[in-house]
């Protein structure tokens, strides 16, 4: 899934570049744009900005930046969409662009660029030369300003471009489509050598990396370079809702070896760890998806190379006799062939959550497994041998309790350490012992960490008994500042950040979400922002002015 994201990422940077630069490659003739930009009415853009200012506490500054904003945009129809276009032709190495924009006004649009351009108004068109003596062509058609640096673009104009403008807006502020099909050939191949280059690097830091699973990724990354049917990337503002979504999608060519991919994600049935979301949760997780073969192997062999990397280099600090090198380099296996199984299992079933506030810290997770009596068996064998070296170097500090009870068909195992009295900061959060809690089903693997972790598990394993379908997709992660910011308080000392967390608290808008989804040939990513998020900017300015976060303790937070 890792290589999944990597590589859709990379496709994004290939697919924006033509935005960012005048100089590409050598490009072909396409009848249709290959990248669309839209903006939603100007009308709605002013009220969603009103809407964020408010939301962060600075409303009584909305009258002078919406009069400002007013004022350099005047003549601008605030009804209509606004946008560009991106062609590629023949064998330009520049991209010819269309750009167009929604007027109600063009004389007050005109006088406006009179203040830093020469304005010389042609019968055609009207040609703009700015200080650096580049030239801009703008033609008034059917209630739009259509500019270009070349005439013939004009030509190239949709009919209709509120309508055309507002289909590729969707439901979003702003939105970039990038059509993967219209890109010049030679433009993919240049991103599939910039690909290869920065992967086969990354490879190389990996000794005797198995180079046929090397080639079969980058095959898969040029693959996905020319399937691309289209990549969107946009933001959107839901006033009712109070988000602020930024979305990233995907899409492949039907029947493409991308496409079959992207299909087996979505695995039928229910999560077994939905009861690891908790709406009280500073973060929670929830994951369910399938791998695909290729994946499978890539993972299983890093996994090999990654252990014997970790054996080598605790052999060579020295720390270890040989009998107790053996007994590490063992239970390394055995953790190994855990997750290679379930690895090979192609399921990925999993989650987790961390619960804080100003008096504790508990972190538990839970993995649906393959061999799990291995990883069992490996924990036993490592907390025997810590056990061993605590009684040499730090007596009562380690203290371990194998099989120190059941939950339903759960072996749990309990260790508990003992945090020095020095270490004031960490007994105030964990008290005078951390504990581990480790759960071994015949299916599944638990491990929880902090005050009191048993607790939160079995709480989480008990909700889980009645699954709840996620509405997100099959990747899911939630983070809730609130209890962040108690904690924080907690640990620095700021009793602001505690007031900032009743803020969220209150307004029931502290939470950040992050999740994907299959989409028909695609993926689809979204990250939520719940906009109560932005009222803590204001209130974080007043503290500051008011002495708070200039402490040594905050500074060590």
């Amino acid at each position: 899934m890792r290589n999944l994201f990597l590589s859709i990422t990379t496709m994004f940077a290939i697919c924006v570049t033509p935005l960012l630069t005048t100089e590409t490659t050598s490009a072909q003739s396409a009848p249709e744009p290959s990248i669309v930009v839209s903006m939603a009415p100007l009308g709605e853009q002013l009220d969603d900005m009103k809407h964020l200012v408010n939301a962060s506490g600075f409303g009584n500054l909305n009258f002078m930046i919406q009069s400002q904003v007013k004022y350099y945009t005047g003549g601008i129809d605030r009804e209509n969409p606004s946008g560009a276009y991106l062609y590629f032709e023949g064998d330009d190495p520049k991209p010819k662009w269309l750009g167009m924009v929604a007027v109600e006004d063009a004389d007050k649009i005109l006088d406006q660029i009179a203040n830093f351009a020469d304005i010389d108004e042609g019968d055609d068109y009207i040609t703009v030369t700015v200080d650096s003596n580049d030239e801009f062509l703008i033609k008034e058609s059917g209630g739009y300003f259509l500019i270009s640096d070349n005439e013939e673009m004009f030509d190239l104009a949709p009919e209709n471009p509120s309508t055309e403008l507002l289909a590729a807006a969707g439901d979003f502020n702003f939105a970039v489509r990038a059509f993967g099909q219209r890109v010049p050939q030679e433009l993919r191949d240049r991103g599939v050598e910039l690909i290869t280059e920065g992967f086969t690097k990354q490879m190389e830091e990996l000794e005797e990396m198995d180079q046929s699973l090397v080639e079969a990724q980058l095959g898969q990354l040029e693959s996905l370079i020319n399937e691309t049917d289209e990549l969107m990337v946009g933001y959107k503002i839901d006033k009712e809702k109070k988000l602020l979504t930024s979305t990233f999608s995907l899409t492949v060519l039907e029947g493409s070896e991308f496409a079959k991919r992207v299909a087996v994600i979505n695995p039928p049935g229910n999560s077994a760890f939905t009861g690891f979301l908790n709406d009280t949760a500073a973060l929670d997780t929830n994951l369910r998806y399938q791998l695909h073969e290729d994946d499978v192997k890539l993972y299983v062999s890093l996994i090999d190379k990654m252990r014997q990397q970790m054996i080598d280099e605790i052999d060579a600090d020295g720390e270890f006799s040989d009998e107790e090198l053996a007994t590490i380099e063992s239970a390394s296996s055995d953790i190994g062939d855990c997750l290679k199984a379930t690895l090979e299992g192609k399921m990925i079933d999993s989650g987790g959550v961390v619960l804080m506030d100003e008096n504790s810290f508990n972190f538990v997770a839970g993995i649906t497994a393959v061999e799990p009596e291995k990883f069992e068996k490996a924990v036993k064998d490592l907390v025997g041998l810590a056990e061993v070296k605590a009684a040499e170097e730090a007596e009562g500090v380690f203290e371990a309790n194998l099989n120190s009870g059941t939950y339903d068909d759960i072996n749990l195992h309990t260790i508990r350490i003992t945090i020095p009295d020095d270490e004031e900061e960490a007994r105030d959060i964990f008290g005078s012992q951390v504990e581990i809690v480790v759960g071994v089903s015949p299916d599944k693997i638990y491990i929880g960490v902090g005050k009191d972790p048993l607790t939160t598990l079995t709480d989480a394993i008990e909700r889980s008994k009645q699954p709840t379908p996620s509405e997100y997709g099959q990747l899911l992660y939630n983070i809730r500042v609130a209890p962040i910011l108690r904690f924080a308080s907690k640990v620095s000392g700021e009793e602001v950040l505690a007031d900032m967390a009743s803020t969220l608290e209150n307004d029931k808008t502290g939470r950040i979400t992050i999740w994907s989804k299959a989409i028909p040939n695609g993926i689809e990513t979204n990250i939520e922002a719940q906009d109560g998020i932005l009222a803590l900017i204001k209130e974080s300015v007043d503290a500051y002015q008011q002495g708070a976060f200039q402490g040594n303790d905050m500074d060590e937070f």
